[in-house]
């Protein structure tokens, strides 16, 4: 037989055990995990179903006959969970006689994960004595049975020789199964945060990401670690801090950029991880609430007049109208400004002034802080804005106001006397 004895230094858990002490007793679970404890022993391939009312190795076992030509067809069989444990071991002790009769010898113990696993053994197991019991002492079951929501294991029959004699297995003998113990020498502190996942702004905070673990095993740490730090940076690479806080900047802030904490739970040697994402996006550029009204001013007042002496009076007036440096007429009402990502305040204005006659003159921030006087001629001159947000967004053409300041000419003066 081909074993795998294990001596672990953890504390230990039961997961789930059939030991039999009641007289009568019956298939289901005597102890465990809760979620365990209405699981059962079966037996396949056309065994009788068991009675437990034999004696055990201490009080009393499952047993069955009907084990003839059995080979890789009979077994025994039980389910349980396996969520929340690692570092599994099983045990379990069989009997294989009924006087006069040996029953099956051989047997390999396979484990299947849920229903549609495969069937992998990992022990080889035979009786060489038939009327004693012999046990499978704590053998360790492969890891990628821990923290399963269901886990098969059968004691499946491989050859019809008996445990002892000659011939073959006969119906008439026996296969009793006693002391089945499941044990956990890892009890995993299964971790969880919230939320999982989550899109901010760039340069915003994210939202505080929250570890816990509901089974609550003493002594649990937490720490977590993060991708993607070239490019989403101001959160630190790693940490222990609970919750997860910070702000996250973008070299990319137009497009989607992911970072990934990769969380884990750690208490006595077990360990359990789950990840949080956040992503950071731009791509909505910034807009106008209400468009600016159109400006209708005169040209500037009469520079000076002349009278002839006889009764006319000619005026020299400008025929534009002076927009002097600093004044704030064509800046734009911060209320009317909107973006999703960025305050109205911190939105780049940029503003473009066609007047009539050809000349254009651009300039980024509000127009009070052109440096110069900006003279607008006789008729309609045009200025377009746009914006553009922290993220490099730009308002849309079609959505930009163009806005029409309009220049009128001042009424002759007449002389009336």
């Amino acid at each position: 037989m081909i074993l795998a004895s294990v001596v672990l230094g953890y504390s230990q858990s039961t997961v789930v055990e059939w030991t039999f002490p009641n007289n009568p007793d019956d298939a289901i679970a005597d102890g465990g995990d809760p979620v365990n404890l209405g699981k059962t022993i079966t037996v396949h391939g056309g065994v009788s179903p068991p009675t437990y009312n034999q004696e055990g190795v201490t009080t009393n076992c499952a047993s069955t006959n009907n084990w003839a030509n059995g080979a890789y067809t009979k077994y025994w069989q039980i389910e349980f969970s396996t969520e929340g444990y690692g570092d599994l071991t099983f045990e379990s002790q069989q009997n294989s006689f009924s006087p006069g009769e040996f029953g099956p010898k051989y047997f390999d113990i396979q484990y299947r994960i849920g229903t549609s696993g495969t069937w992998t053994t990992f022990i080889t197991w035979s009786i060489w004595a038939g009327n004693h019991w012999l046990p499978i002492p704590p053998t360790s079951i492969p890891a990628i049975c821990d923290n399963q929501p269901s886990v098969y294991i059968r004691w499946l029959m491989t050859s019809n020789i008996p445990t002892q004699g000659s011939g073959l297995v006969l119906n008439e003998a026996h296969n009793r199964i006693d002391d089945i113990v499941i044990q956990s020498y890892c009890t995993i502190p299964e971790v969880s945060a919230s939320p999982v996942t989550q899109t901010i702004c760039p340069g915003a905070d994210i939202s505080p990401i929250t570890i816990s673990s509901a089974r609550g095993v003493p002594g649990t740490t937490f720490s977590w670690a993060r991708d993607n730090t070239l490019v989403l940076t101001g959160i630190l690479v790693a940490g222990t801090s609970n919750p997860i806080i910070g702000t996250l900047y973008s070299t990319n802030p137009q497009q989607p950029e992911t970072t990934v904490f990769t969380i884990t739970a750690e208490a006595n040697g077990c360990s359990s991880t789950t990840t949080a994402s956040v992503t950071v996006l731009d791509d909505e550029p910034p807009l106008f609430i209400n468009f600016p009204d159109s400006i209708y001013l005169c040209v500037q007042d009469i520079i000076e007049a002349w009278w002839d002496g006889m009764g006319d009076i000619t005026p020299e007036r400008p025929d534009y109208h002076t927009f002097f440096a600093g004044s704030t007429i064509l800046d734009l009402d911060l209320s009317t400004l909107f973006d999703n990502c960025s305050p109205a305040g911190d939105l780049l204005i940029h503003w473009r002034i066609e007047l009539v006659g050809g000349v254009v003159l651009t300039g980024s921030g509000q127009i009070s802080t052109y440096p110069l006087n900006i003279e607008f001629p006789l008729g309609d001159n045009t200025i377009i804005y746009w914006l553009e947000d922290q993220s490099g967004n730009v308002t849309p053409e079609a959505s930009r106001p163009v806005v029409t300041v309009t220049i009128l000419a001042r009424p002759d003066i007449t002389r009336i006397f």
